[in-house]
């Protein structure tokens, strides 16, 4: 089976130019898919983790091209919808006191330590965060190499770097934490995390790097979409982010399991409400999808 997008990262939205139509980027698309299969001799395809509309334009297109198609869901990311223009209009909308008095807990710990968040050029310093990222990359059971690493922040640097953001935490001179962002158009993505865990404080530098100081960024910035990928969901949700989904179209009936087995598996650390809105905007998503899948 021929794999479009991409199954190495977690977003494989289509890509289209700003102004074509919509028939004309079904009937571009269709094209390109059927070039690629017949000149790899692919009887099916697939195209993992795609946000609801990329997925209702593939499935517009698989129609398209005479597929069967059916809609898998996948995984969900987490989402953070900026709202006001301040870090206390974000407070304000947490759902429960609890959480907002975590929040501000969070922020009031780390400011009365003795550490820094400062941007920093990833260029520059890519070798010193290379070690910490290889560290998370470590003790989550991925191979990872300090060189790799560099190599690819020094490439991230050169061919995204009017896009990066970092943010490297300072005990005193020492970095010991730092976390790497891209923005493109309103929405800044959340790209990895780098820690030196013996010289950690205890002051809830993942919560700062990844959600405070990345929020503080977007209010700063006028971005109104805060990406934060597809792990640690309730460490998000419990900081304002919400589960979106993300599916997978394929050109044929394949075997998978139920889509209520895959909504279960998802919400499974959930709380109740975070888990019913979850199942309800599945459920809409994937209507949505097969509305278009139907001959």
């Amino acid at each position: 089976m021929l794999t479009f997008g991409g199954r190495s990262g977690y977003l494989s939205g289509v890509l289209a130019e700003p102004g074509l139509s919509g028939i004309d980027v079904t009937a571009e698309l269709a094209a390109l898919i059927e070039a690629a299969t017949d000149r790899l001799r692919a009887e099916s395809w697939w195209w993992p983790y795609l946000p609801v509309d990329s997925a209702v334009q593939v499935a517009k297109t698989a129609r398209h091209t005479g597929a069967s198609g059916q809609a898998h869901l996948v995984a969900a990311d987490y989402v953070i919808d900026v709202c006001g223009s301040t870090m206390d209009d974000h407070i304000a909308a947490l759902a429960t006191r609890g959480r907002r008095q975590n929040f501000r807990y969070e922020a009031r710990a780390f400011d009365a330590s003795s550490l820094v968040i400062r941007q920093v050029d990833i260029e520059e310093s890519a070798t010193e965060l290379a070690a910490l990222i290889v560290n998370v990359a470590t003790k989550y059971g991925n191979k990872r190499t300090v060189p790799g690493m560099t190599q690819y922040l020094r490439s991230h640097a050169q061919y995204l770097g009017q896009h990066a953001v970092c943010f490297a935490c300072f005990d005193n001179d020492t970095v010991i934490a730092c976390a790497i962002a891209l923005r493109w158009g309103d929405t800044l993505y959340s790209r990895a995390v780098g820690f030196d865990y013996p010289r950690l404080h205890g002051v809830g530098e993942y919560a700062q790097l990844s959600v405070h100081q990345n929020l503080r960024h977007c209010y700063e910035h006028g971005i109104r979409t805060l990406h934060l990928g597809l792990t640690a969901g309730q460490a998000k949700c419990s900081r304002g982010a919400y589960a979106r989904p993300l599916w997978a179209i394929t050109s044929r009936s394949v075997p998978a399991r139920s889509l209520a087995d895959s909504i279960a598996a998802i919400t499974a650390d959930m709380s109740t409400s975070e888990a019913t809105t979850f199942t309800e905007r599945v459920r809409r998503d994937h209507e949505r999808i097969t509305a278009e899948l139907r001959p």
